[in-house]
Protein backbone atom coordinates (compact mmCIF):
# COMPACT_ATOMS: atom_id res chain seq x y z
CA UNK A 1 0.00 0.00 0.00
CA UNK A 2 2.67 2.64 0.74
CA UNK A 3 4.75 1.85 -2.36
CA UNK A 4 1.52 2.32 -4.15
CA UNK A 5 0.68 5.85 -2.71
CA UNK A 6 -3.08 4.54 -2.02
CA UNK A 7 -5.45 4.83 0.91
CA UNK A 8 -6.55 1.16 0.11
CA UNK A 9 -5.62 -1.88 -1.93
CA UNK A 10 -7.51 -4.58 -3.55
CA UNK A 11 -5.70 -8.11 -3.33
CA UNK A 12 -6.82 -10.76 -5.56
CA UNK A 13 -5.96 -14.44 -6.62
CA UNK A 14 -7.35 -16.63 -9.02
CA UNK A 15 -7.49 -20.10 -8.81
CA UNK A 16 -8.46 -22.33 -11.91
CA UNK A 17 -9.29 -26.17 -11.47
CA UNK A 18 -10.62 -27.51 -14.54
CA UNK A 19 -14.32 -25.61 -15.47
CA UNK A 20 -13.94 -24.23 -11.32
CA UNK A 21 -13.07 -21.08 -10.48
CA UNK A 22 -11.44 -20.00 -6.53
CA UNK A 23 -10.93 -16.48 -6.30
CA UNK A 24 -10.39 -14.60 -2.96
CA UNK A 25 -10.62 -10.92 -2.46
CA UNK A 26 -9.15 -8.78 0.00
CA UNK A 27 -8.84 -5.17 1.04
CA UNK A 28 -5.83 -4.04 2.71
CA UNK A 29 -5.61 -0.20 4.47
CA UNK A 30 -2.63 1.44 2.70
CA UNK A 31 -0.94 2.88 5.44
CA UNK A 32 -1.21 0.29 7.81
CA UNK A 33 -1.49 -2.84 5.92
CA UNK A 34 -4.45 -3.30 8.15
CA UNK A 35 -6.89 -6.15 6.62
CA UNK A 36 -10.71 -4.39 6.25
CA UNK A 37 -12.64 -6.86 4.47
CA UNK A 38 -11.69 -10.23 2.61
CA UNK A 39 -14.46 -12.67 0.87
CA UNK A 40 -13.75 -15.60 -1.25
CA UNK A 41 -15.58 -16.41 -3.91
CA UNK A 42 -16.05 -20.11 -5.59
CA UNK A 43 -18.02 -20.38 -9.49
CA UNK A 44 -18.10 -22.72 -12.58
CA UNK A 45 -16.15 -20.14 -15.23
CA UNK A 46 -19.29 -19.98 -17.02
CA UNK A 47 -20.20 -17.79 -14.59
CA UNK A 48 -16.63 -15.64 -12.86
CA UNK A 49 -17.88 -12.45 -15.08
CA UNK A 50 -20.12 -12.05 -12.15
CA UNK A 51 -17.30 -11.84 -9.29
CA UNK A 52 -16.26 -8.69 -10.35
CA UNK A 53 -19.38 -6.97 -9.73
CA UNK A 54 -19.96 -8.52 -5.93
CA UNK A 55 -15.80 -7.37 -5.17
CA UNK A 56 -17.02 -3.83 -6.58
CA UNK A 57 -20.24 -3.44 -4.90
CA UNK A 58 -18.75 -5.04 -1.86
CA UNK A 59 -15.81 -2.37 -1.66
CA UNK A 60 -17.47 0.28 -2.19
CA UNK A 61 -20.19 -0.98 0.81
CA UNK A 62 -16.86 -0.74 2.85
CA UNK A 63 -15.51 2.59 1.58
CA UNK A 64 -18.99 4.36 2.15
CA UNK A 65 -18.96 5.00 -1.19
CA UNK A 66 -21.26 4.71 -4.35
CA UNK A 67 -21.05 3.27 -7.69
CA UNK A 68 -22.24 5.62 -10.52
CA UNK A 69 -24.17 4.04 -13.11
CA UNK A 70 -21.45 4.02 -15.45
CA UNK A 71 -18.70 2.54 -13.05
CA UNK A 72 -21.27 -0.13 -12.08
CA UNK A 73 -22.02 -0.51 -15.89
CA UNK A 74 -18.33 -0.65 -16.62
CA UNK A 75 -17.53 -3.58 -13.49
CA UNK A 76 -20.51 -5.98 -14.24
CA UNK A 77 -20.97 -5.68 -18.38
CA UNK A 78 -19.05 -8.89 -19.21
CA UNK A 79 -16.45 -8.98 -21.85
CA UNK A 80 -17.60 -11.64 -23.80
CA UNK A 81 -20.13 -14.39 -22.85
CA UNK A 82 -17.92 -17.16 -24.16
CA UNK A 83 -15.68 -18.55 -20.82
CA UNK A 84 -12.80 -20.09 -23.53
CA UNK A 85 -12.28 -17.58 -25.10
CA UNK A 86 -12.17 -15.27 -22.21
CA UNK A 87 -9.65 -18.39 -20.56
CA UNK A 88 -7.80 -17.67 -23.82
CA UNK A 89 -7.42 -13.84 -23.49
CA UNK A 90 -6.84 -14.23 -19.77
CA UNK A 91 -3.46 -16.53 -20.74
CA UNK A 92 -2.61 -13.96 -22.76
CA UNK A 93 -2.92 -10.90 -20.60
CA UNK A 94 -0.54 -13.34 -17.91
CA UNK A 95 1.56 -13.63 -20.48
CA UNK A 96 2.40 -10.15 -21.01
CA UNK A 97 2.61 -9.39 -17.25
CA UNK A 98 4.74 -11.75 -16.73
CA UNK A 99 7.34 -11.95 -19.40
CA UNK A 100 9.21 -9.62 -22.40
CA UNK A 101 10.66 -11.73 -24.68
CA UNK A 102 9.23 -11.77 -28.75
CA UNK A 103 8.73 -15.68 -28.52
CA UNK A 104 6.77 -15.23 -25.08
CA UNK A 105 4.80 -11.93 -27.21
CA UNK A 106 4.30 -14.41 -29.83
CA UNK A 107 2.63 -17.35 -28.01
CA UNK A 108 0.34 -14.27 -26.16
CA UNK A 109 -0.63 -13.18 -29.70
CA UNK A 110 -1.56 -16.90 -30.18
CA UNK A 111 -3.81 -16.51 -27.37
CA UNK A 112 -5.84 -13.38 -28.35
CA UNK A 113 -6.46 -14.98 -31.74
CA UNK A 114 -7.70 -18.38 -30.42
CA UNK A 115 -10.04 -16.07 -27.88
CA UNK A 116 -10.96 -14.20 -31.17
CA UNK A 117 -11.99 -17.40 -33.32
CA UNK A 118 -14.13 -18.01 -29.93
CA UNK A 119 -15.70 -15.23 -30.00
CA UNK A 120 -15.26 -12.82 -32.72
CA UNK A 121 -17.00 -10.13 -30.89
CA UNK A 122 -14.45 -10.15 -28.45
CA UNK A 123 -13.56 -6.67 -28.58
CA UNK A 124 -11.25 -6.50 -25.67
CA UNK A 125 -9.08 -9.51 -27.48
CA UNK A 126 -9.18 -7.71 -30.53
CA UNK A 127 -7.22 -4.73 -28.79
CA UNK A 128 -4.96 -6.35 -27.42
CA UNK A 129 -3.93 -8.53 -29.96
CA UNK A 130 -3.43 -5.06 -32.49
CA UNK A 131 -1.29 -3.56 -30.03
CA UNK A 132 1.00 -6.82 -29.60
CA UNK A 133 0.76 -7.34 -33.21
CA UNK A 134 1.66 -3.76 -34.10
CA UNK A 135 4.70 -4.13 -31.59
CA UNK A 136 5.82 -7.80 -33.00
CA UNK A 137 5.19 -6.11 -36.75
CA UNK A 138 7.61 -3.01 -35.88
CA UNK A 139 9.91 -5.42 -34.58
CA UNK A 140 9.78 -8.01 -38.14
CA UNK A 141 9.16 -10.66 -36.01
CA UNK A 142 7.29 -13.73 -37.84
CA UNK A 143 6.45 -10.86 -41.05
CA UNK A 144 4.09 -13.78 -42.24
CA UNK A 145 1.93 -13.39 -39.44
CA UNK A 146 2.30 -9.94 -38.25
CA UNK A 147 1.57 -7.80 -41.58
CA UNK A 148 0.52 -4.32 -41.49
CA UNK A 149 -2.77 -5.97 -42.69
CA UNK A 150 -3.02 -7.81 -39.52
CA UNK A 151 -2.43 -4.67 -37.25
CA UNK A 152 -5.32 -2.77 -39.28
CA UNK A 153 -7.89 -5.47 -38.77
CA UNK A 154 -7.64 -6.10 -35.49
CA UNK A 155 -7.86 -2.80 -34.93
CA UNK A 156 -10.49 -2.31 -36.76
CA UNK A 157 -12.61 -5.03 -35.58
CA UNK A 158 -12.00 -3.65 -31.59
CA UNK A 159 -13.36 0.29 -32.68
CA UNK A 160 -16.16 -1.26 -34.85
CA UNK A 161 -17.67 -3.60 -31.89
CA UNK A 162 -16.49 -1.39 -28.89
CA UNK A 163 -16.43 2.52 -30.31
CA UNK A 164 -16.65 3.66 -26.95
CA UNK A 165 -14.07 1.34 -25.36
CA UNK A 166 -10.43 2.83 -24.23
CA UNK A 167 -8.78 -0.29 -25.47
CA UNK A 168 -10.26 0.29 -28.65
CA UNK A 169 -8.38 3.40 -28.92
CA UNK A 170 -5.61 2.59 -27.88
CA UNK A 171 -5.37 -0.28 -30.55
CA UNK A 172 -5.94 2.53 -33.15
CA UNK A 173 -3.28 4.19 -31.38
CA UNK A 174 -0.94 1.55 -32.19
CA UNK A 175 -1.90 0.78 -35.43
CA UNK A 176 -1.31 4.73 -35.82
CA UNK A 177 2.18 4.53 -34.53
CA UNK A 178 3.82 1.70 -35.49
CA UNK A 179 2.33 0.65 -38.97
CA UNK A 180 1.29 4.01 -39.78
CA UNK A 181 4.11 5.74 -38.55
CA UNK A 182 2.15 8.53 -37.80
CA UNK A 183 3.04 9.57 -34.65
CA UNK A 184 0.95 12.42 -34.25
CA UNK A 185 -2.14 10.68 -35.28
CA UNK A 186 -1.55 8.08 -32.62
CA UNK A 187 -1.38 10.57 -30.08
CA UNK A 188 -4.82 11.68 -30.47
CA UNK A 189 -5.94 8.19 -30.48
CA UNK A 190 -4.46 7.71 -27.37
CA UNK A 191 -6.10 11.05 -25.98
CA UNK A 192 -9.45 9.87 -27.18
CA UNK A 193 -8.35 6.63 -24.60
CA UNK A 194 -7.45 8.44 -21.56
CA UNK A 195 -11.27 10.29 -21.46
CA UNK A 196 -12.37 7.19 -21.10
CA UNK A 197 -9.55 5.50 -18.92
CA UNK A 198 -8.28 8.35 -16.85
CA UNK A 199 -6.34 6.29 -14.75
CA UNK A 200 -5.03 3.42 -17.20
CA UNK A 201 -1.32 2.41 -16.35
CA UNK A 202 -1.44 0.74 -20.13
CA UNK A 203 -2.68 3.05 -21.63
CA UNK A 204 -0.02 5.50 -20.76
CA UNK A 205 2.86 3.36 -21.23
CA UNK A 206 1.67 3.43 -25.06
CA UNK A 207 1.20 7.24 -24.67
CA UNK A 208 5.40 7.54 -23.97
CA UNK A 209 6.13 5.36 -26.14
CA UNK A 210 5.23 8.16 -29.28
CA UNK A 211 6.20 11.20 -27.14
CA UNK A 212 9.59 9.27 -26.88
CA UNK A 213 9.44 8.78 -30.61
CA UNK A 214 8.23 12.55 -31.23
CA UNK A 215 11.74 13.55 -29.14
CA UNK A 216 9.39 14.65 -26.08
CA UNK A 217 11.55 12.78 -23.80
CA UNK A 218 10.83 14.94 -20.33
CA UNK A 219 7.21 14.43 -20.99
CA UNK A 220 7.79 10.75 -21.96
CA UNK A 221 9.12 9.82 -18.86
CA UNK A 222 6.69 11.87 -16.46
CA UNK A 223 4.16 9.35 -18.61
CA UNK A 224 6.11 6.35 -17.47
CA UNK A 225 6.77 7.53 -14.30
CA UNK A 226 2.51 8.33 -13.84
CA UNK A 227 2.32 5.11 -15.28
CA UNK A 228 4.21 3.24 -12.69
CA UNK A 229 2.41 5.45 -9.53
CA UNK A 230 -0.40 3.66 -10.99
CA UNK A 231 0.26 0.30 -11.09
CA UNK A 232 4.40 -0.07 -9.77
CA UNK A 233 4.37 -4.02 -10.34
CA UNK A 234 3.75 -3.92 -14.09
CA UNK A 235 6.16 -6.04 -15.14
CA UNK A 236 6.01 -5.24 -18.83
CA UNK A 237 6.40 -1.51 -18.31
CA UNK A 238 9.54 -1.71 -15.68
CA UNK A 239 11.64 -3.77 -18.66
CA UNK A 240 10.77 -1.48 -21.36
CA UNK A 241 11.62 1.34 -18.79
CA UNK A 242 14.60 0.23 -17.78
CA UNK A 243 16.00 -1.61 -21.13
CA UNK A 244 14.76 0.55 -23.34
CA UNK A 245 13.90 4.08 -21.95
CA UNK A 246 16.83 5.04 -19.65
CA UNK A 247 19.33 2.82 -21.43
CA UNK A 248 18.57 5.12 -24.49
CA UNK A 249 19.27 7.90 -22.23
CA UNK A 250 22.12 6.42 -21.06
CA UNK A 251 20.88 6.42 -17.44
CA UNK A 252 22.20 3.26 -16.69
CA UNK A 253 21.91 3.29 -12.69
CA UNK A 254 18.21 3.98 -13.33
CA UNK A 255 17.65 1.41 -16.14
CA UNK A 256 19.03 -1.12 -13.56
CA UNK A 257 17.02 0.23 -10.92
CA UNK A 258 13.79 -0.36 -13.26
CA UNK A 259 14.98 -4.46 -14.15
CA UNK A 260 15.99 -5.01 -10.77
CA UNK A 261 12.45 -4.12 -9.91
CA UNK A 262 11.34 -5.93 -12.70
CA UNK A 263 13.32 -9.28 -11.65
CA UNK A 264 11.88 -9.13 -8.26
CA UNK A 265 7.99 -9.98 -10.21
CA UNK A 266 9.52 -12.39 -12.30
CA UNK A 267 12.93 -13.50 -11.36
CA UNK A 268 13.54 -16.03 -14.06
CA UNK A 269 13.15 -13.48 -17.03
CA UNK A 270 15.84 -14.07 -19.40
CA UNK A 271 15.23 -11.32 -21.36
CA UNK A 272 15.48 -8.39 -18.82
CA UNK A 273 18.38 -10.22 -17.48
CA UNK A 274 19.85 -9.54 -20.39
CA UNK A 275 18.99 -6.51 -21.43
CA UNK A 276 20.28 -5.42 -17.74
CA UNK A 277 23.89 -6.41 -19.30
CA UNK A 278 23.45 -4.57 -22.24
CA UNK A 279 23.94 -1.44 -19.85
CA UNK A 280 27.12 -3.20 -18.33
CA UNK A 281 28.84 -3.82 -21.78
CA UNK A 282 27.66 -0.45 -22.88
CA UNK A 283 29.66 0.85 -19.72
CA UNK A 284 32.51 -1.34 -20.63
CA UNK A 285 32.20 -3.24 -17.56
CA UNK A 286 32.51 -6.81 -19.18
CA UNK A 287 32.93 -8.94 -16.17
CA UNK A 288 29.67 -7.68 -14.46
CA UNK A 289 27.30 -8.17 -18.00
CA UNK A 290 29.14 -11.70 -18.34
CA UNK A 291 28.16 -12.71 -14.76
CA UNK A 292 24.09 -11.25 -16.13
CA UNK A 293 24.23 -13.36 -19.06
CA UNK A 294 25.68 -16.34 -17.00
CA UNK A 295 22.63 -16.58 -15.05
CA UNK A 296 20.93 -16.93 -18.36
CA UNK A 297 19.95 -20.66 -19.50
CA UNK A 298 22.58 -21.45 -21.92
CA UNK A 299 19.90 -22.91 -25.06
CA UNK A 300 18.06 -19.66 -24.41
CA UNK A 301 17.46 -18.48 -28.27
CA UNK A 302 15.37 -15.17 -27.89
CA UNK A 303 16.89 -11.94 -29.74
CA UNK A 304 16.84 -10.17 -26.13
CA UNK A 305 19.36 -12.77 -24.80
CA UNK A 306 20.88 -14.20 -28.59
CA UNK A 307 21.98 -10.22 -29.16
CA UNK A 308 24.01 -9.62 -25.88
CA UNK A 309 25.39 -12.61 -25.91
CA UNK A 310 26.95 -11.90 -29.46
CA UNK A 311 28.34 -9.02 -28.56
CA UNK A 312 29.79 -9.72 -25.42
CA UNK A 313 31.55 -12.74 -26.68
CA UNK A 314 32.84 -10.51 -29.58
CA UNK A 315 33.90 -7.75 -26.77
CA UNK A 316 36.16 -10.78 -25.06
CA UNK A 317 37.36 -11.97 -28.48
CA UNK A 318 35.98 -15.43 -28.49
CA UNK A 319 34.80 -15.22 -32.16
CA UNK A 320 34.15 -19.05 -31.96
CA UNK A 321 31.68 -18.57 -29.41
CA UNK A 322 29.72 -15.81 -31.17
CA UNK A 323 29.71 -18.46 -34.22
CA UNK A 324 28.50 -21.19 -31.55
CA UNK A 325 25.93 -18.51 -30.47
CA UNK A 326 24.94 -17.24 -33.98
CA UNK A 327 24.98 -21.16 -35.46
CA UNK A 328 22.63 -22.16 -32.73
CA UNK A 329 20.09 -19.22 -32.96
CA UNK A 330 19.57 -19.92 -36.94
CA UNK A 331 19.29 -23.90 -36.54
CA UNK A 332 16.35 -22.85 -34.08
CA UNK A 333 14.48 -20.80 -36.39
CA UNK A 334 11.58 -22.49 -38.39
CA UNK A 335 12.30 -23.40 -42.20
CA UNK A 336 10.81 -20.57 -44.26
CA UNK A 337 10.09 -18.47 -41.63
CA UNK A 338 11.43 -14.70 -42.51
CA UNK A 339 14.18 -13.68 -40.10
CA UNK A 340 13.84 -10.83 -37.93
CA UNK A 341 16.04 -7.48 -38.01
CA UNK A 342 18.47 -8.94 -35.02
CA UNK A 343 19.17 -11.91 -37.16
CA UNK A 344 19.76 -10.59 -39.75
CA UNK A 345 22.36 -8.41 -38.21
CA UNK A 346 23.26 -11.63 -36.64
CA UNK A 347 24.27 -13.28 -39.96
CA UNK A 348 26.60 -10.39 -40.72
CA UNK A 349 28.61 -10.40 -37.36
CA UNK A 350 28.41 -14.46 -38.05
CA UNK A 351 30.55 -13.48 -41.40
CA UNK A 352 32.67 -10.95 -39.66
CA UNK A 353 34.01 -13.70 -36.58
CA UNK A 354 34.24 -16.27 -39.37
CA UNK A 355 36.86 -13.84 -41.43
CA UNK A 356 38.58 -13.03 -38.41
CA UNK A 357 39.52 -16.68 -37.60
CA UNK A 358 40.38 -17.17 -41.34
CA UNK A 359 37.37 -18.88 -42.47
CA UNK A 360 36.91 -16.52 -45.65
CA UNK A 361 35.07 -18.98 -47.60
CA UNK A 362 32.18 -19.53 -44.85
CA UNK A 363 32.15 -15.46 -44.01
CA UNK A 364 31.76 -15.30 -47.89
CA UNK A 365 28.65 -17.32 -48.00
CA UNK A 366 27.27 -16.05 -44.26
CA UNK A 367 27.40 -12.39 -46.17
CA UNK A 368 25.78 -13.80 -49.67
CA UNK A 369 22.90 -15.01 -46.70
CA UNK A 370 22.74 -11.75 -44.95
CA UNK A 371 22.43 -10.12 -48.22
CA UNK A 372 19.25 -11.70 -49.55
CA UNK A 373 17.81 -11.56 -46.03
CA UNK A 374 17.90 -7.98 -46.07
Amino acid sequence: GKQHGVASLLERSVQKNANAVHVDAQLIHGATDEHLWAESYNRKLDDVFGVEGEVASAIADQLNAKLSGTEQKAVTDKPTQNAAAYDAYLRGLAIEHTQYSYESYQQAARDYVEADQLDPKFAFAWARLAVLRSFLYFNAVDPNANTAGAVKEAADRAIALAPEAGESWIAQGAYRYRVLRDFAGAVTAYKQAQIRLPNNSYLLQNLAFVQRRLGLWQEAEATFKKALELDPRDFQLLGSLGGEFYAYLRRFDDARAAMDRALQISPDSASVRASKAVTFQNEGRLNEAAQELARIPADATDDFVVAPRISQAIYERHFDTAISVIERKLSSIPVGQPLDAITELALVQLGFCQQWIGRNEDARRSFSRAIEAI
